[in-house]
Parts: C-alpha cells; structure tokens; sequence
C-alpha cells in the first residue's frame, strides 16, 4: 500500500508542478476532462488532472478506510 501512495504522490507532484506560485491566483479553475485522466499502473494508480490554471492543493492520507485526499481551493468541478 505505501508503494502505491508513493507512485500516486509521484505522479500528482509531477503533473501539478509549479502550483507553488499559484498562491496569487483567483478565479476558479476548471478541469479540462479530454486531457485528465486515471490508469492503472502495475500495483497502483496514477491520476493526471489537467487544470486550466494553478490553484492551491494539499495531499494527505486518512485511515479508516486508508484513502488519499487532493484537496484543492478554488477548483470549479
């Protein structure tokens, strides 16, 4: 299980990178569906979520069920 966490944190760092300098931004995002998208990858999952721009974002785990969480600000779903 941490392996996946690993490869799923790897793979939304690298797509959302840049998002650091996002904190200026407002307005809301939108996610544009036709370049995102969800795969399977040996044991695991990688998520590319493409946005219109930065926003703010937090990634964390919670138990009970185990689940990670993509909180983001100012994202129009």
């Amino acid at each position: 299980m941490t392996r996946f966490f690993h490869i799923f944190l790897v793979s939304v760092v690298c797509l959302l990178a840049g998002t650091a300098s996002a904190q200026q931004f407002s307005g809301l995002a939108r996610v544009d569906v036709s370049q995102s998208a969800i795969h399977d990858i040996r044991r695991g999952v990688e998520v590319q979520l493409t946005l219109n721009q930065a926003v703010p974002f937090r990634v964390y785990t919670l138990h009970s069920p185990m689940r990670l969480v993509l909180d983001f600000r100012e994202v129009d779903w």
